[in-house]
């Protein structure tokens, strides 16, 4: 699958909050030098695979109050939300 490819050198990892905001952060790597990484987090919405969700996105350390918003269909899965947030930032 073209996905899979596009996900080849990225090591990607879902960390679990105790107040319950799940972010993927996407670490970008050049050969072994870290360029980017990009924090996404859901700010609306529920699990539900037909809920349309709001998520924010973020590069490196910024504050999560200068993110993009994006909205991403739950059940399209967390490579789909990763593309989207990444063309949020332009």
């Amino acid at each position: 699958m073209w996905i899979t490819n596009i996900f080849k050198g990225i090591d990607m990892w879902i960390t679990l909050r105790y107040n319950g905001f799940m972010p993927i952060h996407i670490p970008i790597y050049i050969n072994e030098k870290l360029i980017k990484t990009y924090h996404i987090g859901r700010i609306e919405g529920d699990t539900n695979p037909d809920s349309i969700n709001k998520y924010l996105v973020i590069q490196d350390d910024q504050l999560w109050n200068v993110g993009k918003e994006f909205d991403h269909r739950y059940g399209d899965g967390v490579e789909i939300c990763i593309i989207k947030g990444i063309n949020a930032c332009g």
